[in-house]
């Protein structure tokens, strides 16, 4: 067993014998009623510890719809910026220069075709 996890049994296991023990040799004290209520918690806790572990259905649908659309986007999205087959991209031989501020700036132009 390791020191990492809690077992929710044990745990109302142990509470219950200490109750148990406190009752023995205090009657009616205000410790007991402490423990009894400490006991209730463990009891409740243990039960929403198990409806928490319940997978949740409709949130693991629209997760898993909502990657599927995220994927089948994408995906139109690059097979659309594709450019039509036969056709490439080339670069102009042509390079138009800019004076600007006394910097020569060079444009390269880019255009459909073979």
């Amino acid at each position: 067993m390791t020191y990492l996890a809690l077992d929710a049994a044990e745990i109302v296991g142990t509470i219950e014998r200490l109750q148990g023990r406190i009752e023995e040799r205090f009657p009616g004290s205000g410790l007991g009623r402490v423990c009894g209520q400490l006991l209730e918690i463990a009891r409740n806790a243990r039960e929403r510890a198990v409806w928490i572990a319940k997978p949740i259905l409709p949130l693991r649908i629209a997760s898993a719809a909502l990657a599927v659309v995220i994927i089948a986007g994408l995906s139109l999205m690059v097979i659309q910026l594709r450019p039509p087959p036969g056709q490439l991209l080339r670069r102009r031989s042509s390079v138009i220069s800019h004076r600007y501020c006394g910097f020569t700036i060079a444009r390269a132009h880019w255009r459909v075709g073979l």
